[in-house]
């Protein structure tokens, strides 16, 4: 190495200082293991004429990047790796602040209480992705990022925080409202196309969380040591299930950032995980590694070896080089992935327009929300075409349910997406039914948002008069020990450190600086007889117990979460009524607080008339989860599932619009004549629903998961798998996630991966397999056979031969199709050949099988309408 680099030195010793220095770093790029950057030759960097040639326009964005290095000294290299993200106006290199901002469906406002502020004023709350997912439709994905793009530079930032391309494992995962689901092709079909257009408006997207973030529950781990859940997870399932996504985002769209994960991945954490994060640089990405906030890096030092790039401050970078804990060709390689990306995107050259306080939704965007909630939400029954509705079939409707109301779903919690302007879906379907048809709305059901707090009169102490609770507080998480504290308090109400005798609370996003616990006890006497609602809002764990009854538990919630549950109680019956809590996983401060819904039965009696005198009644319902909760049943929470059964018991025309991010249970399923899965919808919710249940459009989306027909089905069933047990998950299902564990299994599934109804009807026929080089093409004809527009979406299953220990079909192409009645379009897939290979253990490597293989065409991972085989050979054998 040394005498090439002598060579090559003497053969450019004419060129500039910077030449030399773009050798040393692609030699030393190429000769270092541990590195994650590639380099341009030396040689094809000009000799710069200028004495600021980094802004020269006609160099490479390789050039320019290591003339800006060339130009800085040491102390302003650590400056921009230490997290200080100089500004413009005091920079003298004219680096332009990206302002990071994170956003699951739109420009967030994070999980922080209180008033929005500027930087959340004036945005979309577009969909979550999931329903983006839901519309299979690249194109779509497209038009997503290019939104996001615009909107992120009109609020000043460069730089998106997503989107999310961890697999959905589980019905579990509370977070799943900002994935695609739990199939890696889908995945990364729709996320290389919406991270395209991203970084086309010169956005850089930073794709998170690699790797293996799936599942929230103890994702951070708890206090003192926040020591993240250790997945063990095989060589072949990172390559097939948890890689492909990433993997596709940066080798088709060059994504430009990446953001690693809090878990731990075969006892390594992530962010020190260098057998993981080596992966980046097989697929040629060029750009920073960021650590996921606060928990992430547990050692810098360790992190930087595995290729991390921001790894703390400015002071401790100072001390790492003063201590040789940190080289300046070191820092050079790791300042090369954060400045590359601002010239190749064109954010040198074009930086961001905007500012925090700039209004930045537009008409275009909102019907962009629209459509996606159109092209997105799939009809998963209708009986008897019930749907669309119109004013020659339908005299009245009654709309049921506070998921139609004002407190309706938007979005997911946690980074959530401030809404300035609901369209709430009440209001939106009484408008839309006009004078025509007459609709009523009434806003009954428990299950969404925190009940109103209990407390008064009802509430009696253990021990002595008064009213309350008695309260006894402990200085640690489980209760242990002598109590610090008791007193009696009105109710539980929580915001903030309860007494200062725990100790001091700092309230900021980080770990709690201490630990404490405490148990609430009393006597609850109800005024009236029948079914109570209670909920927990709050964080940490905690759990309402009813005369030894568990009525409602929070588990391991990191950012503010509700819980229900539901007792029956008599009228003038005391019974106990105890609440413990632990802010062991509290990240933003301590909060909890007990809710409660007495009987109302004339509320319910009026809905319910209305049921039974319309011509049909829809029922709305949901699921309200987000980030660092996860759902521990699969049944909708509160009086939900009771309220539809009892409408589709006054009304058989009952419609049933769900609002959920994961799969429920429906056990009213039979009994009703129509449900429609709307996902997260965002602020145009409530147009974009009454135009699919009127018929203005074609409910154009299919599941992108498996919803199963009971929580014994699916993968990951076992606590030893999810969510593991003494810390450790053990992902045992391998490569069988979602419908493969379904096939693999011979389970039936309530709904499988792929499924959405229309108001239409299409035939597949014509099936032609031609093997064109190292691509299958299939094709086939689509045709319209019914009296309406619609979309239908072909989806291309493969069945592999049985040495490739494959599941029985994976998704390996789909393309989603809009046709007038009687229109017939002729579809071809390219599938390339690479794409059927396995990964195998043994050589650490991809290997394709010889033998048949099986090419399903259909519209479900169950419905295959067409099927043919084609026999491929291994090029060399």
């Amino acid at each position: 190495m040394k005498l090439m680099l002598d060579l090559l030195r003497r053969y450019l010793r004419k060129s500039s200082v910077l030449a030399l220095m773009a050798l040393d770093i692609t030699l030393s790029v190429r000769a270092t293991a541990d590195d994650h950057l590639q380099a341009p030759q030396a040689a094809a960097c000009p000799v710069p004429d200028s004495k600021e040639p980094w802004r020269d326009t006609h160099q490479t964005p390789e050039c320019r990047t290591l003339e800006l290095i060339h130009a800085m000294t040491l102390e302003e290299k650590i400056g921009h790796l230490g997290a200080s993200n100089v500004k413009p106006n005091e920079d003298r290199f004219g680096i332009p602040f990206l302002g990071a901002a994170d956003g699951p469906n739109g420009f967030a406002r994070g999980p922080f209480p209180g008033p929005p502020p500027p930087s959340a004023i004036g945005v979309t709350a577009f969909p979550n992705e999931i329903a983006l997912a839901a519309t299979w439709d690249r194109e779509r994905a497209s038009d997503f990022g290019k939104a996001l793009g615009e909107e992120w530079r009109g609020k000043g930032s460069s730089e998106i925080i997503g989107p999310t391309q961890n697999i959905m494992r589980t019905w579990h995962w509370g977070r799943s409202a900002e994935t695609f689901g739990e199939d890696p092709y889908l995945n990364g079909q729709m996320a290389s196309a919406e991270v395209s257009a991203l970084q086309k408006e010169h956005v850089i997207a930073m794709i998170k969380h690699f790797a293996g973030n799936n599942q929230d529950t103890d994702r951070v781990g708890h206090f003192p040591d926040f020591t993240g859940i250790n997945e063990i997870i095989s060589e072949r399932a990172l390559h097939e299930i948890y890689y492909p996504g990433f993997r596709e985002a940066i080798e088709t769209a060059d994504a430009a950032g990446v953001m690693c994960s809090y878990n731990q991945i075969n006892g390594t954490f992530a962010c020190n995980n260098k057998g993981v994060l080596d992966q980046l640089k097989g697929w040629n990405f060029i750009g920073a590694v960021t650590p996921d906030a606060v928990f992430a890096l547990h050692d810098p030092s360790v992190a930087l070896k595995a290729g991390v790039t921001f790894v703390g401050p400015q002071k401790m970078l100072q001390e790492m080089v003063a201590h040789g804990q940190l080289t300046e060709s070191t820092i050079d390689r790791m300042l090369y992935g954060v400045l590359f990306p601002i010239f190749n995107l064109g954010i040198y050259d074009n930086p961001a327009p905007g500012n925090s306080t700039a209004h930045v939704s537009t008409s275009e965007h909102l019907a962009l929300s629209k459509s996606i909630i159109e092209e997105g939400s799939v009809l998963l029954k209708n009986k008897d075409h019930l749907l669309p509705i119109s004013a020659e079939k339908v005299k009245s409707i009654a709309i049921i349910g506070v998921a139609a109301g004002p407190n309706a779903i938007v979005g997911e919690e946690g980074p959530t997406v401030y809404v300035q302007d609901f369209n709430a879906p009440a209001e939106a379907l009484m408008a839309r039914a006009g004078f025509s048809i007459k609709s009523t709305y009434h806003d009954v059901g428990v299950g969404l948002r925190p009940l109103p707090t209990l407390t008064g009169d009802v509430l009696s102490p253990l021990n002595g008069a008064g009213h309350g609770l008695t309260a006894t507080f402990f200085r640690n998480g489980d209760l242990s020990g002598e109590p610090i504290l008791s007193r009696i308090d009105p109710t539980v109400e929580v915001s903030g450190l309860p007494a200062p005798e725990l100790g001091p609370e700092v309230r900021a996003f980080g770990p709690p600086r201490l630990t404490w616990s405490a148990r609430w006890a009393g006597m609850l006497t109800p005024p009236t007889t029948g079914d109570y609602m209670f909920s927990l809002d709050g964080m940490g764990t905690a759990s309402l117990v009813i005369d030894g009854k568990r009525i409602v538990q929070l588990l391991k919630v990191n950012f503010r979460s509700t819980a229900f549950g539901a007792a029956y109680l008599k009228a003038g019956k005391p019974v106990k009524l105890v609440i413990e809590h632990s802010n062991d996983y509290a990240v933003l401060g301590s909060s909890l607080h007990l809710g409660w819904y007495p009987p109302h039965p004339d509320q319910m009696a009026v809905a319910m008339q209305a049921a039974k005198s319309s011509d049909v009644a829809i029922v709305f319902a949901g699921e309200q989860l987000g980030e660092g909760m996860d759902k521990t049943s699969l049944p909708l929470p509160g009086n939900q599932d009771e309220l539809i059964e009892a409408v589709a018991s006054q009304n058989p025309n009952t419609v049933v619009v769900l609002n959920t991010s994961t799969p429920v249970a429906m056990p009213w399923l039979d009994r009703v004549a129509a449900v429609l899965e709307t996902w997260y919808p965002g602020q145009e919710s409530g147009k974009g629903t009454a135009s699919l249940l009127f018929g203005d459009a074609d409910p154009g989306g299919r599941l992108p998961m498996t919803f199963p027909a009971s929580s014994a089905q699916g993968p990951a069933t076992r606590a030893e798998e999810y969510p593991g047990v003494g810390g450790v998950a053990h992902f045992d299902e391998g490569i069988l996630v979602g419908y493969r564990w379904y096939d693999a299994h011979q389970q039936e599934p309530l709904f499988p991966f792929g499924f959405g109804l229309s108001y239409t009807n299409f035939s597949f026929d014509d099936l032609k397999l031609t093997l064109d080089g190292d691509t299958v093409n299939v094709s086939l004809s689509v045709k319209n056979v019914g009296s309406r527009q619609g979309f239908d979406v072909v989806e291309v299953y493969v069945g592999e031969p049985a040495e490739a220990g494959e599941p029985p079909s994976q998704l390996k192409g789909f393309t989603k199709v809009s046709l007038q009645p009687g229109e017939q379009k002729q579809v071809t897939l390219a599938i390339p050949v690479k794409s059927l290979s396995a990964w195998s253990d043994r050589d650490h490597g991809w290997r394709l099988s010889a033998g048949t293989y099986e090419f399903k065409v259909g519209e479900s991972s169950r419905t295959f309408r067409l099927r043919g085989q084609l026999r491929l050979q291994p090029a060399g054998d």
